[in-house]
């Protein structure tokens, strides 16, 4: 069956009620299932929006949505149950963003974006609401090789931590720190140290802990990258490196924590693979190949759920059945699997612990 690289959003909230969203012709369509009477609701919310939007749950309960509507201004609409609100967040229009994304921390908002600014250089926003007044900074300038990668943002001690791309110079990864009482970013530290060209990123921290994980060329195809580090005061310390997969048009990397196991997921030609840790990345399993990922039509889905701070993240996406039959793949029991060995060529190409 197939990959579909499709945007669906899933949010759980405080009482295991669940909402899918999803874009479909300038319309942001979601489901919802009242856990109480198992009652399946499904409402288009919005009608003028592009294709950029993105989702959060918030400690109210209620689910954040940020898009740009038809005429290029920003909103932010919230949903509770069945009731939906809906504001404009900008007093004239703006370039199209893209890589739109909304965090929430504690009642604060936090909205960033990528614009364009000339051929393969962007501009990164940022907008802070902390409950009183919007802030805006703008985090960086930034030159993409081919393609505009993602970034992630993570929840650390007093403000968040984005994780992102830059080819300014070679292209690598980049991390910036924001304290949301100054209202300042840091500078930014590097955090790959290698020329190879990158695509995709996923992010999960811990305490000081980053796990990173990224597609990489190898002769001219992709592989699945880890890397680990430490969090310090001013910099940050690579620990563990390690290519995960054969060099195989891999992509999507995706973490998972499941039953005290970290789990690393990607495509693969269509399918599902993955492998899992007990020990904080230090070794892994053999890779396992889902065979429910080659009789089924899966998307990856972004998941969030309340609460999400001050307890350890699961994921911030997973892959999965595409709806309505949805289900997780790529971690869990090792039911209906098979093991992918690790080809020769690609054994020699592994950093060894």
């Amino acid at each position: 069956m197939a990959f579909y690289n499709e945007k669906v959003s899933i949010a759980r909230d405080k009482s295991n009620n669940i909402y899918i969203l999803y874009w479909e012709e300038g319309k942001i369509i979601y489901n919802y299932f009242n856990n109480m009477n198992g009652e399946i609701i499904e409402n288009k919310i919005i009608t003028d929006a592009l294709e950029e939007y993105d989702i959060a749950i918030g400690m109210d309960g209620k689910i954040y949505i940020v898009y740009q509507n038809n005429y290029n201004h920003l909103f932010l609409a919230t949903i509770f149950g069945e009731k939906i609100d809906s504001i404009c967040l900008t007093v004239k229009p703006i370039p199209n963003v893209y890589n739109l994304t909304i965090a929430l921390d504690e009642g604060e908002i936090h909205i960033l974006y990528n614009i364009l600014l000339e051929e393969k250089e962007y501009r990164l926003y940022h907008h802070h609401y902390d409950k009183y007044d919007w802030y805006t900074n703008i985090i960086d300038e930034i030159k993409i090789s081919e393609v505009l990668n993602f970034f992630n943002i993570e929840y650390y001690q007093d403000g968040i931590i984005l994780i992102y791309y830059d080819s300014s110079q070679v292209e690598n990864i980049y991390m910036k720190k924001y304290n949301k009482k100054d209202k300042k970013w840091s500078d930014k530290l590097q955090i790959t140290k290698n020329s190879e060209d990158k695509l995709y990123i996923d992010t999960l921290l811990y305490d000081d802990i980053l796990h990173l994980t990224y597609s990489q060329y190898i002769e001219k195809n992709l592989a699945i990258k880890y890397e680990r580090f430490k969090i310090l005061e001013d910099r940050i310390v690579m620990e563990k490196e390690k290519i995960m997969s054969n060099t195989e048009n891999c992509s999507y990397p995706t973490f998972t924590y499941f039953e005290d196991k970290l789990w690393l997921s990607w495509i693969e030609y269509d399918n599902v693979l993955s492998r899992y840790s007990e020990d904080e990345g230090e070794s892994w399993s053999p890779i396992y190949l889902w065979n429910i990922s080659k009789r089924s039509d899966i998307v990856r889905y972004k998941y969030c759920e309340y609460p999400f701070k001050g307890t350890k993240k699961n994921f911030n996406y997973y892959f999965g059945k595409i709806y309505p039959e949805i289900s997780f793949i790529g971690f869990g029991p090792l039911v209906d699997v098979v093991e992918i060995p690790l080809k020769k060529k690609g054994l020699s190409m592994i950093s060894q612990f």
